[in-house]
């Protein structure tokens, strides 16, 4: 190794990343904005451009990303869920912007709980689509 590498080795140890990185932080408000960029594409069948074309799929991924973890939905694997899921929670939203201060994962469990209940209601072991 030369010098210089020597000199700069204890800076780039201090520099390197420790652990995982914080998660950035999406709010229920935000996930309100993407919901309503949804319901605006589904009543228009386009997107407006590229950033609401984002929006609208992060926000139905982290819908069925947090509805698939939940041990308290049991949504079926079918063609079209993806998008019932959506329209569930973006109804939710819609009718109570009072809960916007919530967690979104909370959101989207209230959303779509009463469509895609577990027979049990406690968890989905078990459970057969």
């Amino acid at each position: 190794m030369n010098r210089l590498t020597l000199l700069l080795l204890p800076f780039a140890l201090l520099l390197r990343p420790s652990g995982a990185l914080p998660a950035p932080t999406f709010t229920g408000k935000e996930l309100a904005r993407a919901a309503a960029a949804y319901e605006r594409a589904r009543e228009e069948g386009r997107f407006r451009d590229e950033r609401d074309e984002r929006e609208v799929n992060y926000f139905l991924g982290f819908v069925e990303g947090a509805a698939l973890a939940s041990r308290k939905v049991c949504v079926p694997s079918a063609r079209g869920i993806r998008d019932q899921l959506g329209a569930a929670t973006a109804a939710y939203l819609k009718k109570h912007p009072r809960e916007w201060h919530l967690a979104p994962d909370t959101l989207v469990l209230k959303a779509v709980q009463p469509v895609f209940p577990c027979p049990n209601r406690t968890d989905r072991k078990g459970y057969k689509p």
